[in-house]
């Protein structure tokens, strides 16, 4: 069927790989914004902030500054000497807000025992905090 010299078929096959290509374009796009999210969120950063303070090691404890991240519950590790050294660090056992310190259970490294920081200037050999499933043994 004609009106006016235009083809309702051809209409609807230019609307049609129109709005086909404005869905495959959709798709792609919510994919690539999916991709980046996913990128940022689980690959870790190779540059790991020296921003924790270990204040003293003891044999199955560390004590570390209290701050926003050190006072979480759970397990976490901890990245010192730039990302050479990982430490898994278990459970809060004691707090104090005045001192600030917290002193959390020490689970174990992957080198050796972690160093205190030096008492005065930035920390110079901690790194990020990020939770972790590795628990330490606990008795029971």
């Amino acid at each position: 069927m004609k009106s006016d010299g235009v083809s309702w078929v051809g209409v609807a096959k230019v609307a049609g790989a129109t709005g086909g290509a404005v869905a495959l374009a959709s798709v792609a796009a919510s994919f690539g914004i999916a991709w980046y999210f996913a990128r940022v969120l689980l690959t870790p950063e190779r540059e790991k902030p020296e921003n924790t303070t270990v204040l003293e090691v003891g044999a199955d404890t560390i004590t570390l500054r209290l701050d926003a991240e050190t006072a979480v519950r759970g397990n976490y590790g901890l990245w010192l000497d730039g990302g050479r050294t990982h430490v898994r660090v278990g459970d809060i056992l004691e707090i104090d807000p005045k001192a600030r310190r917290v002193v959390r259970s020490w689970c174990g490294s992957t080198s050796a025992p972690p160093r205190p920081d030096p008492p005065a200037g930035p920390a110079t050999s901690s790194s990020a905090i990020r939770p972790g499933r590795s628990a330490c043994p606990r008795a029971t």
